[in-house]
């Protein structure tokens, strides 16, 4: 109704456009209130090229939107200003966003509930220390208020569901599988192979205490239960209900895994320079008055690191986007999708 003056197969496509384009900045600026710009940057535009975000993205289901729920409540949730003690007024704001968009989470799609237990962890592990429990219990609080207003229509949902309800022994390959599908589109893609190595530095550097990257740990603790904690609960729900495995309910991982994805081609890149600053820079006697000698030797590892880190980054986005280019390509297809549905939405268009 909204967009009904434009062509119907244009229309349903561009909500679900719309709804990723929202996913894409909330993302970008939960990643720059955590770590900076260049975390930042890096994340939305490793989340916006990711082939399944590009496929639901012109898709007619409720996908995109699921996904901007998700991203928006993780957003609302990090900048949610904490009530203390004899200060609960400010907060007030923050926790009216954070119910909504937590509602929103429960409305689009029952899946988005996996969300939930996910951040209640994320206080408890990511959190300032000395406040982690109390943050944990004011998110509870939220939780249960968003759930006392959709409470009657995500049980209705819960009631409506259809398919075999026989529990089943689900394989580790078909579980990958099914990942691969909701991430690269295309389970045979070596992309994800790609995004679960460059994720790995990421995920080690959320459970270090000290070391070089500090600095990212936190963002890498909440990325990596955001990431975890639904996945588990939907390979749960996969067991009981064999008919709920299906790839476009796993979509929402994709902005944790972007965020870690991101976070472990910086820790790489910054890991390299650090590295062939300290192999190439030794200890410098010059024998010159003014010490000249001693900055042409100090100035030199640096730009030796610089163009290492470029060089190691160069080649990981181009492999990046070597390995997704033809999935790419084959979604932005008119049969991109297995069915060209064009020809009905033609006829819809004459009809109406």
């Amino acid at each position: 109704f909204v967009l009904g003056w434009l062509p119907t197969l244009v229309a349903v496509r561009t909500l679900s456009a719309v709804a990723m384009a929202i996913a894409a900045a909330a993302l970008y600026v939960l990643v720059l209130r955590r770590a900076g710009v260049a975390p930042a940057v890096l994340s939305a535009l490793l989340f916006s090229s990711l082939p399944s975000v590009t496929r639901f993205a012109q898709e007619a289901r409720p996908t995109a939107l699921l996904v901007a729920f998700v991203v928006l409540s993780w957003l609302a949730w990090d900048s949610w200003l904490r009530p203390v003690s004899g200060g609960w007024q400010a907060s007030v704001p923050g926790a009216i966003r954070y119910l909504i968009a937590l509602a929103g989470t429960a409305l689009v799609s029952l899946f988005g509930l996996f969300q939930w237990p996910a951040q209640v962890l994320a206080d408890l592990v990511g959190g300032p220390r000395g406040s982690r429990i109390r943050r944990a219990l004011q998110t509870v609080v939220v939780m249960i208020a968003s759930l006392v207003l959709v409470g009657v229509l995500v049980i209705f949902a819960a009631l409506q569901g259809t398919g075999p309800g026989t529990p089943r022994r689900i394989g580790l390959d078909t579980l990958y599988a099914n990942l691969v599908k909701a991430v690269v589109v295309d389970q045979f893609n070596p992309a994800m192979i790609l995004l679960l190595v460059l994720a790995s530095p990421a995920v080690v550097v959320s459970v270090l205490t000290v070391g070089f990257f500090a600095r990212y740990r936190g963002l890498a603790r909440v990325a990596t239960v955001w990431a975890v904690v639904p996945l588990i609960l939907g390979v749960v729900i996969a067991v009981l209900r064999p008919n709920m495995l299906q790839a476009r309910y796993w979509v929402p991982v994709t902005a944790p895994l972007a965020i870690l994805s991101a976070l472990g081609i910086l820790v790489l890149v910054e890991g390299v320079a650090y590295l062939v600053t300290r192999m190439t820079t030794g200890p410098v006697l010059s024998a010159s008055p003014d010490r000249s000698a001693a900055v042409v030797r100090a100035e030199a590892p640096t730009r030796l690191a610089w163009l290492a880190a470029a060089t190691l980054f160069s080649l990981i986005i181009g492999g990046y986007l070597v390995s997704t280019s033809p999935v790419q390509t084959q979604i932005r297809q008119e049969s991109g999708h297995g069915v060209c549905m064009s020809p009905m939405l033609a006829e819809l268009d004459l009809i109406l």
